[in-house]
């Protein structure tokens, strides 16, 4: 098979780079565009949550020397970091110490190593560090899992590991850097539903609040742009009709619920209220109005369970919170909020990070989680 010359190799890397890696917490590009040996490369890398590093940027020089990429190149801290590969005189990382550069082979790349140095960044948990039998085990260190731990210790119950498949907590909120210090948010961006007058509070809110996350107040409906594959084109009387629709169908289904009658899927209650898009710009609507935000089409859902979601978030007569939205415009990321709330009651013996569990089984004894290596841990 025929070798890639170096410098064609390096053009795909610097277009590559250019684009963006994954979800931005590493970046790289030429230290001088003039460079035409491409020789000297600066890279970027954000510091993995729920460690010492945590949201902290870290600048590194890289060095393709003329054998790239049959040799591995030379990668130095340029930033002050603390970490046992790193020499703590000059910054340069020590290539016996990381796997990709001291087993470097040809397919490996720029973009690998720092992805290897980043994740060599979160502290590795030897096999005893954590006892393979708990009274409970949470799955996932997103909103959810973490607030059901916080009940658990609420109760005297600390015997208790959350595995979680990310390097830190936050499920689906989720940020990356942008254009230097800009953070974008790549999952939840809102608190939907605030409070009315004394009414109930979204506790969303009130976690945002005790931790001083910076949100921003969102006229959701009243600032949108319309475009199709022409460009921008103004169809907003027909997205105002998909909102209208949603709407009705909220009202319709809560009037299904109170009368105990059987749950029909969104889509059969639209054609129950007459509403059936046909047109790109109709279908686009409702994508908006319906599939982006549940994760699924109106035929994949339930009527009942979406009047449900939306009158106990909007509707305070419903027992909801209010029509207001907040936009998270915090740099430190909307997960903020919630990684400050884990801090304290979350010990690091209580979690399992860059861990995947493939299977969970269960009977009167208890649970088990395998995990993607084979091995498991259990809980009563």
């Amino acid at each position: 098979m025929a070798k890639v010359p170096r410098n064609f190799r390096l053009l795909e890397e610097l277009e590559k780079g250019e684009k963006g890696i994954g979800d931005g917490s590493c970046s790289y590009g030429l230290e001088d565009g003039d460079d035409i040996m491409m020789s000297n490369w600066n890279g970027t890398i954000i510091g993995p949550g729920h460690t010492v590093h945590e949201n902290r940027i870290y600048s590194l020089k890289i060095t393709c020397g003329n054998d790239y990429p049959n040799s591995p190149p030379k990668v130095q801290f340029l930033s002050r970091v603390n970490l046992p590969f790193v020499n703590q005189t000059n910054g340069e990382v020590h290539p016996d110490k990381i796997a990709v550069l001291s087993a470097w082979t040809r397919d490996k790349s720029i973009e690998s190593v720092l992805v290897e140095i980043r994740s060599s960044a979160v502290p590795q948990q030897p096999s005893n560090t954590h006892a393979n039998k708990h009274k409970a085990l949470i799955l996932g260190g997103g909103v959810a899992g973490i607030i059901a731990t916080r009940t658990l210790h609420r109760q005297g119950i600390n015997d208790f590991l959350i595995i979680e498949a990310r390097d830190g907590l936050g499920g689906r909120l989720h940020s990356t850097a942008f254009a230097g210090n800009h953070t974008v948010e790549l999952g939840a961006n809102w608190i939907q539903g605030t409070q009315s007058g004394n009414g109930p509070i979204n506790p969303i809110l009130t976690l945002a609040r005790k931790h001083g996350l910076k949100t921003q107040a969102s006229n959701f409906y009243g600032s949108m742009k319309t475009f199709d594959k022409t460009g921008e084109e103004d169809y907003l009387e027909v997205f105002n009709t998909s909102v209208d629709a949603f709407e009705k169908l909220t009202i319709k289904s809560g009037e299904r619920l109170e009368r105990n009658l059987v749950d029909l899927t969104a889509k059969s209650t639209y054609d129950l209220l007459g509403y059936n898009p046909r047109d790109d710009h109709q279908r686009a609507a409702e994508y908006f109005n319906f599939d982006w935000e549940y994760a699924q089409t109106p035929a994949q859902s339930s009527s009942i369970a979406t009047s449900k979601n939306s009158n106990f978030t909007y509707n305070p007569e419903a027992g909801g919170f209010s029509d207001d939205n907040l936009l998270s415009i915090d740099p430190r990321g909307f997960k903020w909020f919630i990684q400050q709330e884990a801090r304290t009651f979350i010990r690091p013996r209580h979690l399992r990070l860059n861990t995947l569990v493939k299977t969970i089984r269960w009977s009167t004894k208890g649970v088990a989680a395998i995990l993607e290596d084979g091995s498991s841990i259990s809980a009563d």
